[in-house]
């Protein structure tokens, strides 16, 4: 099984209104014939604002664009940015994922897309979370899948017992290092009261 995650293409609707309704006009506006002092501040400022908005709006649509998930049922890839040093690009076993969580709101639902969260466990609790991703619940459910599946082996392969040393056996092989010189009287004294308890 391969699932694939990207950006749905409700995550480009805010930044494409933004340059249509705003930052255009605020450009078109400067550049429009008649140039009254009165408005010259307004028009340089308008400039500025629909310059950034621009900006802002094109570098959101390139970097949702770049925005992956790809979990092949044993590895899960994420992958994001733009610029090299901004890049992000995380290869991790399914079995370092301690909980994988998916959740929509209500236009999510209605337009298929949701929240991956991915929660590990390396000392400190970390997590990846992503809004507006399709094949959300897909993703979540399938590590989800292999993270129970994966449990469920630990705990069986964990219900084997190793049979212990018997005590005496114990005491007889520190015996027998203590005879040949190998440990000192007090290391002798220390490893036999630890053994008996």
């Amino acid at each position: 099984m391969f699932i694939k995650s990207r950006k749905h293409w409700n995550a480009y609707t805010t930044p494409i209104l933004l340059i249509i309704f705003i930052a255009l006009p605020a450009i078109i506006f400067y550049f429009k014939n008649g140039n009254p002092e009165s408005y010259k501040v307004v028009k340089i400022s308008l400039l500025i604002l629909g310059i950034i908005i621009f900006y802002k709006s094109i570098r959101k649509i390139i970097l949702n664009y770049k925005v992956e998930w790809i979990f092949d049922g044993n590895i899960l890839i994420v992958k994001s940015g733009l610029l090299p040093w901004k890049k992000t690009h995380i290869e991790m076993d399914a079995s370092q994922i301690f909980e994988a969580l998916n959740s929509k709101n209500l236009v999510g639902t209605l337009l298929g897309y949701g929240i991956i969260k991915i929660r590990r466990t390396d000392g400190l609790t970390t997590y990846i979370l992503e809004y507006m991703m399709t094949n959300s619940e897909k993703i979540a459910s399938e590590i989800s899948k292999y993270i129970r599946l994966n449990k469920h082996q630990q705990t069986s392969s964990s219900n084997i017992r190793v049979p212990k040393e018997s005590l005496s056996d114990e005491l007889k092989k520190l015996g027998d290092l203590f005879k040949d010189g190998v440990i000192s009287d007090e290391e002798f004294e220390k490893a036999k009261q630890k053994i008996i308890g």
